[in-house]
């Protein structure tokens, strides 16, 4: 099974279900960027979670607990990243979050529509649940999940739908880098996929996936890459230092697993700018000689407003 496969969308309704991950803990990343504000009296505290596609905003009643996740966030169950919330002292949690993808299984899914927080949502629900499962909002690609909430009380679970009547999505607050699936990320004729995460303005680490057992062949790259920022339609090829030496190594890719290799930039290209960029890999295949493939991998950086 192919992973790391990430698809730029706005329908709801595609195959696939969502990742697991374990509970949330309860402390904050320090890297997340994020604005606290204390609301006035008892209606509790206004957190935001900003990422490259816009800011998402809540407010979380003074007695509950949240978890805010930054793009990469292990932590989060589907979204590409957003805010998670719980009672105090409760196993599972509420996760909102952008979502590029989001995939619904069919067999047994009811979906109602409805308005939350003042926009048009579907609540869907698996074999005729107490609880629903996910929200989504038709008109953004936010999704809300419900992850394991079956020891709260009925009153706790009550709570969540004010708290997402507090939701706001604000698509001109952007910041971070995210990477996405393309095309041309993924080669069959050697079951090699990749994609790209931990991005910087000066570097990103590869992910290589080899995923077709059929493909025997021996599967090497280096240090070489590529940069291109998009232009229109078109890619442009980022100027590059060319008094920068590169080391001759190979790299060796393991059959049906994932690898992964870190790459900087910032001596040969510099500090990258806002925009659509895709990181190109020469791939050598070992077949009566040596056949040069060429994967890649996107990603966009924000423009901080």
């Amino acid at each position: 099974m192919k992973i790391f496969r990430y698809i730029l969308i706005t329908a709801l309704f595609l195959s696939g279900c969502a990742k697991e991950t374990e509970p949330v803990e309860e402390t904050l990343p320090e890297e997340s960027p994020v604005i606290i504000e204390e609301t006035e009296e008892e209606k509790g505290t206004l957190i935001k979670q900003e990422g490259p596609y816009g800011s998402i905003s809540l407010s979380v009643p003074s007695d509950w607990k949240y978890r805010l996740c930054p793009v990469d966030d292990t932590n989060l169950r589907n979204a590409d990243y957003g805010i998670q919330f719980y009672p105090a002292q409760k196993d599972g949690f509420i996760e909102i979050g952008y979502v590029q993808m989001f995939g619904v299984c069919g067999t047994g899914l009811t979906q109602n529509e409805t308005t939350i927080a003042g926009q048009h949502a579907y609540i869907g629900t698996y074999d005729n649940h107490k609880r629903w499962d996910f929200i989504s909002f038709t008109d953004q690609n936010i999704v809300v999940l419900n992850c394991s909430t079956e020891a709260w009380t009925d009153e706790e679970f009550e709570e969540v739908m004010p708290i997402l009547n507090t939701f706001a999505f604000q698509e001109e607050k952007k910041s971070g880098a995210i990477g996405f699936y393309q095309p041309d990320s993924d080669d069959i004729s050697i079951g090699l996929e990749v994609s790209v995460t931990n991005i910087t303005s000066e570097g990103a680490i590869i992910h290589f996936n080899q995923y077709d057992d059929t493909k025997t062949n021996e599967l090497t790259y280096g240090e070489d890459f590529t940069l291109e920022k998009k232009n229109g339609e078109d890619f442009e090829p980022v100027p590059r230092n060319e008094d920068i030496a590169i080391i001759a190594i190979a790299y060796g890719i393991p059959l049906m697993e994932i690898s992964e290799h870190s790459y900087e930039w910032k001596y040969m290209y510099g500090s990258l700018g806002s925009g659509e960029y895709r990181l190109g890999v020469h791939v050598m295949e070992e077949n009566n000689g040596y056949k040069d493939h060429m994967v890649y991998a996107h990603f966009i950086i924000a423009d901080k407003k």
